[in-house]
């Protein structure tokens, strides 16, 4: 939700960040500087509209923002923080029903071949 607001140019001045996370990404990502990214992220959406032509461009999903990332020359190195939240986002299950089908069908196999 923070990355699409701050996308789609939506205040997020006050930007609360939970404890829990803090202790477990506080390693991965400096949060006083992905604050400062987020804040600037609109003028990267922005500009990137402006390169492609396109009047009105809303972000509606994560891809998009990556795919900015990906195209605009130093975003990545200038919103480092934010490529870090996006890498989370991608690499992180939202839910564990993909590892529990994998683990099923890994069952199903193993009974198989082991009988």
């Amino acid at each position: 939700k923070l990355l699409m607001k701050a996308a789609n140019e939506q205040t997020i001045s006050t930007v609360n960040v939970p404890d829990n996370l803090l202790n477990v990404y506080s390693k991965d990502i400096d949060f006083e500087r992905a604050k400062l990214q987020l804040q600037m992220l609109p003028d990267l959406a922005k500009a990137y509209k402006q390169s492609q032509g396109v009047n009105r461009l809303e972000i509606t999903s994560m891809r998009t923002i990556a795919d900015i990332l990906n195209k605009v020359p130093m975003a990545k190195d200038m919103f480092s923080e934010v490529d870090t939240l996006l890498r989370l986002y991608f690499t992180v299950p939202i839910t564990t029903c993909t590892a529990e089908r994998s683990f099923s069908c890994l069952r199903r196999i193993k009974t198989y071949h082991h009988d």
